[in-house]
């Protein structure tokens, strides 16, 4: 799925976590990641993330982080502006 998509799908549809989360972890690992020193002045090395580097103890702890930000505030967030979208109003989580 495209990003477009990914936000034409949180803009429309209801969805759970995991189907948001699983959407945008598929839109994730598309991603390519170039290595560069700040200063150098070559261009960069294109790397693929693979399985072994999201295996790594830094790159989990950063899946945890992400897993909870999604889940206890993106989508909660997206949820409210849905329905104040569809209601006029200006929703507060409470």
């Amino acid at each position: 799925m495209k990003t477009t998509e990914a936000i034409n799908f949180f803009a429309d549809k209801d969805f759970t976590d995991i189907q948001g989360y699983n959407i945008l972890i598929e839109d994730i690992w598309q991603i390519g990641v170039v290595d560069k020193e700040p200063s150098g002045p070559e261009e960069g090395v294109s790397h693929t993330i693979t399985e072994s580097d999201m295996e790594q103890p830094v790159a989990q702890a950063l899946i945890g982080f992400f897993m909870y930000q999604i889940q206890s505030v993106l989508f909660p967030a997206i949820r409210v502006a849905r329905v104040d979208a569809a209601d006029g109003s200006q929703g507060i989580i409470e």
